[in-house]
């Protein structure tokens, strides 16, 4: 393994000092040469914003009211037994609606330790089983510790002082 040669990296870090200290400073002559020009630019569209600020929210407001008016009217076409919807898909020439249906499996791990007999509990089986951590350590912290796997990554971390 080859050996970091600190002297090079303190004279990196120098001149990453350097460029990071001229990229704020172009940075704050940019946004105050820019100053005068978004002032005027923000009083400006400010005009517009009130102008069309109750026929936005207005627009807004009946969108939202026809949605659950569609959402309303596809509903009554669930069935409970089925867990299906009767319509899942209308369309026009201007917009279209589809109700897509997903499905998230979960089985409890009591369920099936349960279920899968002794003899089938290989390492394949095992394999099926995750630990979560988080609520591990809130459980049994000490185990945790214990029997934890630490998989360590490095993140390289640069500040200017």
């Amino acid at each position: 393994m080859a050996r970091p040669v600190q002297k090079k990296i303190r004279e990196l870090l120098d001149d990453y000092a350097k460029v990071s200290n001229t990229l704020a400073d172009l940075s704050a002559k940019r946004d105050a040469a820019n100053l005068p020009a978004k002032e005027k630019y923000e009083a400006a569209v400010k005009k517009h914003d009130k102008k069309f600020a109750a026929r936005i929210d207005g627009a807004k407001s009946r969108k939202t009211e026809l949605e659950a008016e569609i959402k309303a009217e596809l509903q009554k076409g669930y069935d409970t037994k089925d867990d299906n919807y009767s319509l899942t898909k209308v369309e026009t020439d201007a917009a279209a609606v589809e109700i897509n249906t997903s499905e998230q499996r979960e089985v409890s791990p009591e369920d099936w330790l349960r279920e899968v007999p002794g003899p089938d509990q290989r390492a394949d089986f095992w394999d099926t089983l995750k630990v979560m951590i988080g609520k591990a350590e809130k459980f049994r912290s000490d185990l945790v510790e214990k029997l934890a796997d630490k998989k360590r990554s490095h993140n390289f971390s640069f500040r200017l002082k």
